[in-house]
């Protein structure tokens, strides 16, 4: 991903002597140094979408991924002024001297429009070019584009590469962990409310002797609850509807991978190391409503309020057809065990709290994950970017006052993950 320092804007007055002789017009250039990584996703949008773009500019863009990967280049969106053969205002694709594609017109009016189709770079680099001339005024003004792209067959976790290329680059964004819509400042699944379209582009319905779901951690693969995996499970992407995702085909599964030390029983009396990947057959394309979480760093000490979603029971005891979410404190963690232990004293089907666990929830309870949400990812926000900090396992009364829902603690799990991954290619 290209990771921007502050740039500089520079505006070059320069004579155009296709136009006029002696007719001047702006030449619009960002400059910047870019650190170029190995796990690079992301996406390019002209300047001020989704407001009209404006008149007179010439922008371009250098993406480049490691040797040995492809740059998939698709458009979500497309609105550029149309013109015979894109004189006027146009996006161009070149990879070096060959133009793989020039677009101007509506993608989403005309379902043969060439923008339709993602356009795969030879290798591991594209320029776009993005040129307007001075008509896009009054009530004709249009939108622009937004293009995703991303390295195919490429992990997001595992970064090999360390290197500083200079390059010309505007709104390169980082997709790990960045919604198109984010609720960071809204208010959820028990108690919770309707997850707009593109809020949790992480999140993976999977059906598995009942409802769960998993998180999107790269291109092929997913992060779950290992006692999801415990029946043949189907995933489904895409939309935040059951009825929708249902429709669509199931993703296929290529591996499981259980962590070695989930030991669970008959009884569901050991959540230990609830967790679990699962490595896909093809790679996810992804898009505004489907992209990866960021993991967390090391060592990461959990404090403050996180964000869950999920197609669980709501407080009616029903199942929601609709995603939905709610924000969670973390529990500091001698109350959630002395919680638990209450409940151990009483009962004997309640497992125990290991440091491989989190609770969150509210004391007066009203809110909380419940049948149905096991599997999906708890999230926190650093940064402007979203990292999944745990994973739903499992609770005691889903939403009861003075009890919580528990969560594999994920930053315990990041060798385990990667060397997963490194193993598994």
């Amino acid at each position: 991903i290209f990771m921007m320092s502050p740039f500089t804007n520079l505006l070059k007055f320069s004579p155009d002597q296709n136009i006029h002789v002696g007719c001047m017009y702006w030449l619009v250039l960002w400059m910047s140094v870019c650190e170029c990584r190995a796990a690079m996703y992301g996406h390019v949008q002209s300047p001020l979408f989704p407001e009209p773009y404006l008149a007179d500019l010439y922008i371009r863009w250098y993406l480049k991924v490691p040797h040995g990967y492809q740059i998939q280049l698709t458009f979500n969106y497309l609105d550029i002024e149309p013109s015979v053969n894109c004189t006027k205002d146009s996006l161009t694709v070149l990879h070096g001297s060959e133009i793989l594609g020039k677009f101007c017109g509506q993608k989403s009016t005309d379902k043969h429009h060439p923008g339709n189709k993602p356009i795969m770079s030879p290798d591991n680099c594209l320029w776009l070019f993005f040129e307007t001339d001075s008509s896009n005024q009054g009530s004709q003004m249009h939108l622009g584009f937004f293009v995703f792209y991303q390295a195919v067959g490429m992990l997001v976790f595992y970064i090999a590469l360390d290197v500083w290329c200079v390059c010309v680059c505007v709104s390169v964004t980082s997709v790990c962990g960045r919604p198109t819509v984010d609720l960071s400042k809204r208010d959820r699944v028990l108690g919770g409310k309707t997850a707009p379209a593109g809020s949790f582009p992480w999140q993976v319905f999977l059906l598995s002797g009942g409802r769960g779901g998993t998180s999107i951690i790269g291109d092929r693969w997913l992060m779950t609850a290992a006692h999801n995996l415990e029946n043949q499970s189907n995933v489904y992407v895409g939309d935040n509807h059951i009825s929708g995702l249902v429709k669509s085909p199931s993703l296929a599964n290529a591996s499981l991978h259980v962590h070695p030390g989930y030991k669970n029983n008959n009884l569901r009396t050991n959540f230990d190391n609830d967790i679990a990947l699962i490595k896909l057959n093809s790679p996810i394309t992804f898009n505004m409503n489907v992209m990866p979480v960021c993991l967390p760093e090391r060592d990461t000490e959990l404090s403050g309020t996180g964000l869950v979603s999920g197609f669980g029971l709501t407080e009616d005891s029903l199942t929601a057809d609709t995603l939905r979410y709610i924000r969670l404190p973390v529990v500091e963690q001698d109350k959630c065990h002395r919680s638990i232990e209450t409940e151990r004293k009483n009962r004997h089907d309640v497992a125990p709290l290991t440091d491989n666990m989190f609770c969150a929830g509210l004391p007066e309870g009203g809110k909380d994950t419940c049948s149905g949400d096991s599997g999906l990812a708890f999230v926190m926000k650093d940064d402007e970017t979203y990292w999944v900090a745990g994973i739903v396992s499992w609770g005691v009364d889903c939403g009861q006052p003075g009890k919580y829902g528990i969560y594999t603690r994920v930053a315990k799990y990041l060798n385990w993950i990667q060397k997963t991954m490194d193993e598994n290619q």
